[in-house]
């Protein structure tokens, strides 16, 4: 790899000068980020700081900000809290950079289309499911297709009772994502983000798209790996622990700590995602992570809620219809974690997949339980939220 960008350096005219420091610096991090993460993250954020030191140093310098100060700026004996930590948001804010590169090249591959689809194809409940459930799929943000919902109902384009079987199929469609967390692809986190940044620099219009879907891929599976690496040697300083363990005793505050984070983040996904990575580490119990991913389901409605404001009233009904539902879907599934629990157990044995299958089947059986009520449900919401006297 190291030969094949350098030769394509030397090939590019004298004129392209900030294409060449830009694929220089790609060089660099990718380097980074392939030592680190496939390699030797276990030396790096080890106790002492002793096995490939030198190496890690000199390639962490290889990044454009100096990363080797958050690594080796403390004393043997200090508390590593601080550095964990700090790595810890390194990782997250590549997550969510990676989610919104890929949703973005995804959306502007396909942005045109999925206005036309939501726009015809959701004149029953049925077809709104398939259509939401397709879309959030393709595009891997569930967050995207609501605030695409609740603006085309703003202007008048769909009816908010056509919204419910979107908002419905989005909740379906937003597992795909976490199904696929949960395959080894961390062979072509390289080929990706080489071939994505070529065609970031070279490409055309959707050219471009497709480089920028490819990077926010190998940004969101070393994100993955990274935090599964940090996850057992930060769970393993006390005060994290005492925090972990109260999450695993009290699972309301789990269920918060999830509302909570996505409110922020405004991104479901990565915080399931997050917690995934610590229960690959074996870091918290799998009804802990089926709490917190409960929890994203009420924290994700913020962002219909945002993209309402200032919209008619179809708009602010679909924000409050997609409130009721999560928040419904979750109370109701609150009393059956342990039993949900127990199923997830006997599908799969590693814990990343026992929360990806459990999102599946919480979004699948809270959609098909409300699909045959859908009119119901928006006269509900209609009745509670429109027009008083």
């Amino acid at each position: 790899m190291s030969l094949y960008l350098r030769s394509s350096l030397a090939a590019l005219s004298q004129g392209d000068r900030k294409c060449m420091s830009f694929l220089d610096e790609s060089h660099k991090v990718l380097k980074g980020i392939h030592v680190l993460c496939h390699y030797n993250i276990s030396y790096v954020i080890g106790q002492q700081f002793i096995p490939n030191q030198d190496i890690n140093r000199h390639v962490l310098r290889g990044f454009p900000i100096d990363l080797s100060m958050l690594f080796y700026s403390r004393r043997k004996g200090d508390d590593p809290i601080m550095g964990y930590m700090l790595a810890f948001i390194l990782f997250i804010a590549c997550f969510l950079f990676g989610m919104t590169w890929l949703r973005t090249g995804l959306f502007n591959l396909a942005s045109d289309n999925i206005r036309r689809w939501l726009h015809y194809l959701t004149h029953t409940p049925f077809r709104g499911v398939l259509t939401g459930t397709v879309l959030t799929a393709l595009i891997h943000s569930s967050s995207a297709v609501m605030v695409l919902t609740v603006g085309l109902a703003s202007s008048g384009m769909i009816p908010f009772r056509q919204t419910i079987g979107i908002m419905l199929g989005s909740n379906i469609g937003t597992t795909f994502t976490l199904e696929m967390f949960t395959l080894n692809l961390n062979m072509l986190i390289i080929p990706a983000a080489v071939v994505g940044t070529i065609l970031l620099l070279f490409g055309s219009t959707n050219g471009r798209s497709l480089g920028m879907t490819l990077v926010g891929f190998s940004l969101i599976f070393t994100a993955i790996m990274g935090i599964q690496r940090l996850a057992e040697p930060l769970t393993h300083h006390p005060a994290v622990k005492g925090y972990m363990e109260n999450m695993d005793r009290h699972l309301f505050l789990a269920l918060l700590v999830g509302c909570f984070l996505t409110a922020i983040i405004q991104s479901s996904t990565v915080v399931t995602g997050v917690a995934m990575g610590f229960l690959a580490a074996g870091s918290i119990g799998i009804d802990t992570g089926i709490a917190v991913m409960l929890g994203s389901n009420v924290g994700t409605c913020i962002t219909a809620i945002m993209a309402s404001f200032g919209g008619g009233r179809e708009a602010k009904l679909t924000a409050y219809a997609h409130v009721w539902l999560n928040v419904i879907g979750v109370g109701l599934f609150i009393p059956f974690i342990p039993l949900l629990t127990r199923g997830v157990q006997a599908l799969a044995s590693s814990g990343d997949m026992q929360l990806a299958h459990a999102s599946v089947i919480f979004n699948l059986v809270c959609s098909l339980m409300v699909l045959p009520f859908a009119s119901g449900f928006a006269r509900f919401v209609e009745r509670i939220h429109g027009p008083k006297g």
